[in-house]
């Protein structure tokens, strides 16, 4: 961040690797969600396209072999680009969509599962499938396949080859343009993200089908828990839960917001964090205490009205109990000072956020 309008003031920040000049603005107003103000300007770090880039995949045994293999990826200092791993029902689920291949492709695949069944023993209700990008010059890139391999071989994986990985890239974001189709089934469709250390991905995992499962029981539907690992860190991973379930009509949104709650509420007290990815918004925030603590809240909202008295940007998010939106045809401006003493700066940012925007220079 370079620059961030407030509906006040304008905050910059240096151009500087690091400092230790108090806490780091740069974080501050990045992860605000737009309640402190709006980046208006902002310098970025550009990398070179890479030489190489290839996806490979690797099936292993059960989940928990998958990720004993992030871990050892993270270990030996071979962290690929990019590592996603299924669990067993969501490999189900995306191998259940796959389009129809070529003769010569689906006798191989026929043959792998053959294989993988009938001489490696893997059990298919358990089996797991991970993909990774590889990418780099090619002498790192060589260096890091080599370290991949062995990773995955000492964890009982088998090698897949680069085909099934690039098609996954080629057709995952094709998967999100789903929820809209199922819900015109009579489908719920939904996700919900969390993240954790090594040590409590499994114990989390479990706790949150089991709680999902009472939750299904309670609502006397058939519901369907998968999940993936996608982004791994030294200490731990996210972890993305996918549900899927039918709707009880006239009970759609009172449904939906049961499920939201139950599969958020296990994250949490299984110990994984309120988000990973998709933040908080209006839907999390009466969760937020119970991930920061109360003086940690506090403190924020102290921010918000220091540098947002008048509650004009993005209101009623992130802050749990924050004001809903005002109405901005009918608002009265009632600081700084009477409208008669403002300037016309004054009026328009206070009047409204885009007028805020505007008046820094944004657009």
């Amino acid at each position: 961040v370079q620059r961030h309008a407030g509906p006040d003031e304008t905050i910059e920040t240096k151009k500087a690797p690091a400092s230790s000049a108090g806490p780091d603005f740069n974080r501050i107003l990045a992860g605000s969600e737009g309640i402190l103000g709006v980046i208006t300007e902002a310098t970025m770090q550009v990398h070179s396209l890479p030489e190489v880039r290839e996806f490979q995949a690797f099936m292993f045994p059960t989940f928990s072999d998958g990720i004993a293999a992030l871990r050892g990826f993270v270990q030996d200092e071979c962290l690929p680009g990019l590592a996603r791993l299924m669990d067993a029902k969501e490999m189900a689920f995306v191998s259940s969509l796959a389009r129809e291949e070529p003769p010569f492709q689906t006798m191989l695949a026929k043959g792998m599962k053959w294989y993988l069944k009938s001489v490696k023993g893997f059990d298919p209700a358990q089996q797991c499938l991970l993909f990774v990008c590889i990418e780099g010059s090619k002498d790192n890139t060589y260096a890091q396949r080599k370290g991949i391999r062995r990773v995955v071989s000492r964890n009982g994986g088998v090698a897949l080859g680069k085909g099934p990985g690039t098609k996954w890239y080629h057709e995952v974001f094709q998967f999100p343009l789903m929820r809209d189709m199922v819900y015109s089934h009579g489908i719920i469709g939904d996700a919900a993200e969390t993240a954790t250390v090594w040590s409590n991905i499994e114990p989390l995992y479990e706790y949150v089908q089991e709680a999902m499962q009472k939750t299904w029981d309670e609502l006397d539907v058939s519901g369907y828990v998968m999940c993936h690992l996608s982004h791994v860190y030294e200490t731990g991973t996210s972890i993305y839960f996918i549900l899927v379930c039918p709707e009880i009509e006239g009970m759609e949104i009172e449904q939906h917001k049961k499920i939201r709650e139950a599969v958020t509420r296990a994250m949490l007290e299984a110990g994984g964090t309120l988000t990973h990815h998709h933040a908080v918004g209006s839907h999390l925030k009466h969760l937020l205490t119970e991930e920061n603590g109360a003086t940690a809240v506090t403190a924020l909202r102290a921010v918000k009205e220091s540098l947002d008295h008048c509650n004009i940007m993005n209101p009623g998010k992130v802050l749990p109990d924050s004001a809903p939106e005002p109405d901005w045809k009918n608002m009265e401006i009632s600081s700084p000072g009477d409208v008669s003493e403002q300037t016309e700066p004054d009026r328009q940012r206070h009047a409204h956020p885009v007028s805020a925007a505007n008046s820094y220079g944004a657009s």
